[in-house]
């Protein structure tokens, strides 16, 4: 099953769990103050997909919010509704720490540098990808 969201397509989920809940989440999505999937708010090079899926495991699913408010109302909406769950991250609350990286050259880069995203989402981004490093591997030549 293929998962789509933008350019970033991830080819190996295929729980129905994934699959079934998202369309559910689309009418408290539409609120003021909610960003959307956190998949859907990156994009990478088809090499990479693989690596984003294994780093970002289910921290892609949760929702990235402006703040805790915010995410307070859709809970509610969600618990009134019956309309399942869903885990928010509010990017007044993220407050990933900064890592530094050991000297690899070129032929290491820290995966946050891999992927493409609205500088505003940054928080997010390094809570899921924070210490990663993707190496180039000898053999193939390309980044994996």
């Amino acid at each position: 099953m293929q998962v789509s969201a933008g350019h970033f397509k991830l080819f190996s989920i295929t729980s129905p769990i994934y699959t079934h809940h998202l369309p559910r989440l689309s009418l408290p999505l539409s609120c003021r103050g909610v960003h959307g999937v956190l998949l859907e708010l990156l994009s990478c090079r088809p090499n990479l997909h693989t690596a984003v899926e294994v780093t970002g495991g289910n921290q892609l699913f949760h929702v990235v919010v402006d703040t805790d408010t915010v995410a307070t109302r859709i809970v509610e909406v969600l618990t009134r509704d019956r309309m399942g769950r869903a885990t928010f991250m509010p990017l007044n609350r993220i407050n990933p720490s900064d890592v530094n990286y050991p000297d690899h050259g070129s032929d290491a880069v820290p995966m946050l540098k891999l992927l493409k995203f609205n500088g505003k989402y940054a928080p997010a981004m390094k809570q899921v990808s924070l210490s990663y490093l993707c190496f180039a591997m000898p053999a193939w030549g390309k980044l994996s």
